[in-house]
């Protein structure tokens, strides 16, 4: 049963240390288990949608009008859909005529999240949330 991994790069550098002296690795593919299997070559685009599944980090903003001290509902779509039903953490980048530093968390969905804030009262109002959502396993 083994639980960690150890790769380790060693030279014996010729002239003067440090110049131009450096390792270029690419196309390494890690397997778990005893079989190998086929390399897996996947664009950036493909592989960061596969992380996405797990964290991502976005803003969401909007605006408007309330005619009293109400609710303004607060929708963050996700970029991917996440492996799993996703926590989210909110932290306020600008605000007006809202009460609080992060808006009441309503519903966290594998797609998105809904929240909610409260106005301060009569007005306009605006948002500029970071969202960070996280999957972990």
């Amino acid at each position: 049963n083994v639980n960690q991994i150890c790769i380790q790069f060693t030279t014996a550098h010729a002239g003067t240390a440090g110049t131009n002296d450096y390792y270029e690795l690419a196309g390494v593919q890690l397997e778990v288990g005893t079989e190998a299997t086929d390399f897996e070559n996947r664009s950036y685009g493909e592989e960061l949608t596969l992380c996405q599944r797990y964290y991502q980090v976005f803003m969401t903003q909007n605006q408007g009008y309330v005619n009293a001290s109400q609710h303004i509902g607060v929708d963050a779509r996700f970029t991917t859909e996440m492996r799993a039903l996703a926590t989210t953490t909110w932290t306020i980048d600008n605000s007006a005529n809202i009460t609080g530093s992060s808006p009441t968390v309503h519903r966290n969905r594998v797609d998105g999240a809904y929240a909610y804030q409260t106005a301060t009262g009569a007005g306009n109002w605006h948002y500029y949330y970071v969202v960070t959502a996280e999957a972990e396993i």
